[in-house]
């Protein structure tokens, strides 16, 4: 069974959800930053046509 969520406003997640903050620590990661989620959609789309196509093979 699982903990049960923290309700006190401080805490990271409360019942209101979640929330977590990562920074990049490398320079050309912060300079990156804004290409990574066009990155990760491209990924994404990329995964999503592959399985697809091994999908209807094995049907």
């Amino acid at each position: 069974m699982a903990a049960p969520l923290s309700t006190s406003p401080g805490a990271p997640c409360s019942a209101g959800g979640c929330t977590a903050f990562s920074r990049p620590i490398a320079w050309w990661a912060r300079l990156a930053g804004p290409l990574f989620p066009l990155l990760q959609r491209a990924f994404a789309r990329r995964c999503e046509r592959v399985l697809a196509a091994i999908a209807a093979d094995a049907a």
